[in-house]
């Protein structure tokens, strides 16, 4: 190849009738220097101006950040400028998608009357469209309507807008040929601005059959399916019209639940609640069981009740009500107002608030979801997962001990649910309660333990608090783990802390050999653990103890060259927010070997940065890190971040001060750690009367 650069060659595959079917070539860009990386968004009181706010929330909500709401930049922007039209619309979508027009409205007003101060027509409709979006989620339609049409001034808006509007038409043309003609109209406009608006090509069909005008839907529906194959509503009119069409109608939507709820949806929104009962009524007569069958039956209900049949719309929500509880999975508006009509019109059911309160939840309505779910409870004690569900609300309302109660109830209804016991055991760890009690309960229950990996590594961790390391190292080893995100990591340091103990414990007994033997199973990680060693781990202990054996046998050399090893690595303590931060207790092994290689100064060195740096962070107010993507501990339970760091820094401390000699100062710090965390491996490992590593300090 010589000179050639590769930037001048191209790599190209062609089909045998000389189709180019890929090419590459290196662009000249792609030999620019790598761009600077991404920076962590401060907090909203620490942005600079309203703009960046703004763009700030825009950002967290179009990436769908992990743990950033874009609310408090939202709410920060408009406490210095509460009529910031930017950011007062970007509020008002920000609610509409939680469930709260109600609270969309005032916002959006706000926003248009800064946008209309000097001059009624705004360069962008937005604020006017999100108003008229919100009034009609209301079912203010009649209101609805100024704003709608004051959007279409502006380009970006008006096929939006004029699809809004042409549904409102419709919803008000019962059989009124002139209002359906000006739904047609409005469709005919929001196409013309986006001819890939597949909802309003499937209503111009719609509309042209009602209208009598067979021939031109045919036209429109035949140029949908060549755009869109699985335009369900463009199969539904021909279907309806022409019986041989609904083959190809049931073979696409796959008689699928939740294809006949958006189907039903799109309907209902136009007024066309004959057409919308129908495609349920189609759905259910091929299956009534399953995800979606309870919500189809709920919607099916209102259906009816819109067409006056009440009679048919109580049977169909008694038949809703009696469903199985964990197949019915709300997830939009629409679903809302449904919900909440069953749950007021029929006190037995217990399915609807329940399936109510978890959409709610979702959508951060926390108070309403947990009035559901008491509800629920009410009508049916006997569901457990709405005590479940119920008592995550009400730890993250505070109320710990009735989450705790919730939580025993749901396990008491259905002691085979291993994800309810794991939970269970998460919040009694968070809660404080007692190692020994844990361990007790979680060994009821076998089965349950062999279900779940995280559950049989919770286990194993107790057994490794508790000082039970023989009976710890032969549980992880008799399993087959596999890796789980948010796990990274544990299986493995489980494995380790088991190992290092048991040879602690034969050092300490005089039986250096067997210390070694069980030092050497770390050297190649078994591959029932589900990971393999990550590159640079850090392993202070394990050569910091291999040097202990090795001395105790005599082998000066070979023990110096451990305590080597075991002396070198990072040395400057850190917070202990990922799997992979450097544990403080690798920087206190450093000095130990240090001072086995009677480099005091060194040893005394890495205590005191330990010392210091529990001092001055124990007092930090500790926030996720911004681009945290996989955390060690179970979030389900709001973790107590400060009460973290501070038991990190008393740890730091602890080992400080240990490896200074100074005992009864670092017993001090391990009694604060066990107030904090009752389950804390390295405090009760330390604070027992035989802790032979405490000896060795």
């Amino acid at each position: 190849m010589g000179d050639v650069a590769e930037a001048d060659l191209e790599a190209r595959i062609v089909a045998s009738d000389g189709t180019e079917l890929v090419a590459y070539r290196l662009h000249a860009e792609a030999a620019e220097p790598i761009p600077s990386p991404a920076e962590a968004i401060g907090s909203p009181e620490s942005l600079d101006s309203n703009e960046s706010l703004f763009l700030a929330a825009v950002h967290l909500e179009q990436y769908r950040h992990a743990t950033r709401d874009p609310e408090p930049y939202y709410r920060e922007a408009l406490k210095r400028d509460a009529s910031d039209s930017r950011c007062n619309v970007g509020l008002a979508k920000l609610m509409m998608n939680r469930g709260r027009p109600d609270l969309a409205v005032p916002l959006c007003e706000a926003a248009i009357e800064r946008l209309t101060r000097h001059n009624p027509n705004p360069v962008t409709g937005e604020a006017h469209l999100q108003l008229g979006l919100a009034l009609v989620m209301l079912g203010r339609d009649s209101e609805a309507e100024t704003p709608l049409w004051k959007a279409c001034w502006s380009d970006a808006q008006r096929s939006a807008a004029s699809f809004e509007l042409a549904r409102l038409a419709l919803r008000a043309s019962t059989n009124d040929n002139d209002r359906r003609s000006e739904t047609l109209q409005l469709l005919e406009t929001s196409l013309q601005l986006n001819a890939n608006h597949h909802q309003a090509s499937h209503l111009k069909v719609a509309v042209l059959f009602d209208l009598g005008r067979d021939a031109e839907a045919m036209a429109v529906a035949e140029a949908e399916l060549k755009s869109d194959p699985f335009a369900f509503g463009v199969l539904f009119e021909l279907a309806s019209r022409d019986a041989k069409h609904w083959d190809l109608y049931d073979h696409r939507t796959r008689s699928e639940h939740h294809a006949a709820l958006e189907l039903a949806h799109d309907y209902t929104n136009a007024g066309l609640h004959t057409r919308a009962r129908d495609v349920l009524t189609r759905c259910l007569g091929y299956s009534t069981e399953g995800p979606g069958a309870a919500l189809c039956r709920y919607h099916l209900a209102a259906a009816h009740r819109q067409l006056g049949e009440d009679q048919l719309a109580d049977k169909q929500a008694e038949l809703a009500a009696a469903m199985p509880r964990d197949l019915c999975f709300p997830n939009k508006y629409e679903d809302i107002a449904v919900l909440r009509e069953a749950t007021d019109r029929n006190p037995a059911d217990a399915l609807a608030p329940y399936a109510l309160g978890n959409l709610l939840y979702d959508r951060k309505q926390h108070d309403d979801a947990i009035k559901c779910w008491q509800t629920s409870i009410a009508r049916d004690p006997s569901f457990a997962t709405a005590h479940r569900n119920l008592g995550i609300a009400l730890f993250a309302a505070g109320d710990h001990d009735a989450a705790y109660a919730m939580y025993e109830t749901a396990f008491d209804l259905n002691p085979s649910d291993a994800r309810v016991l794991y939970e269970l055991d998460q919040l009694a760890k968070r809660l404080g309660h007692d190692p020994r009690e844990r361990l007790d309960r979680l060994d009821r229950f076998p089965s349950l333990i062999e279900q779940r990996d995280d559950l049989s590594l919770e286990r194993v961790t107790l057994m490794n608090g508790l000082g039970l390391h023989r009976e710890a190292l032969t549980a992880i080893l008799s399993r087959e783990y596999r890796p789980w995100e948010g796990g990274e990591g544990r299986v493995p340091a489980q494995f380790i802390f088991a190992t290092c103990r048991l040879a602690e414990q034969a050092i300490a007994e005089g039986q250096a050999e067997e210390a070694l033997a069980l030092l050497q199973q770390t050297e190649q990680w078994p591959q029932s653990l589900g990971e393999g060693k990550l590159a640079g781990i850090q392993e202070n202990d394990i050569h910091y103890l291999s040097g202990l054996a090795l001395q105790q046998l005599g082998r000066e050399d070979e023990a110096r060259d451990m305590f080597e090893q075991a002396a070198t690595g990072l040395a400057e303590p850190t917070s202990a927010m990922f799997y992979n931060d450097q544990p403080p207790e690798m920087i206190y092994f450093q000095g130990l070997a240090l001072q086995a290689l009677g480099r005091d100064s060194e040893a005394n060195d890495r205590f005191n940065r330990l010392l210091d740096y529990g001092q001055t962070h124990l007092d930090d107010d500790v926030e996720i890190d911004y681009f945290a993507v996989s955390l060690p501990d179970f979030l389900i339970f709001e973790p107590d971040l400060n009460a973290k760091n501070r038991t990190h820094c008393h740890l730091m401390m602890a080992f400080g001060r240990l490896g200074l000699g100074q005992t009864s100062d670092a017993a001090e710090h391990l009694e604060q750690v066990l107030k904090i965390d009752a389950s804390h491996q390295w405090a009760a490992h330390l604070t027992r009367p035989n802790s032979s590593l405490a000896a060795h300090a």
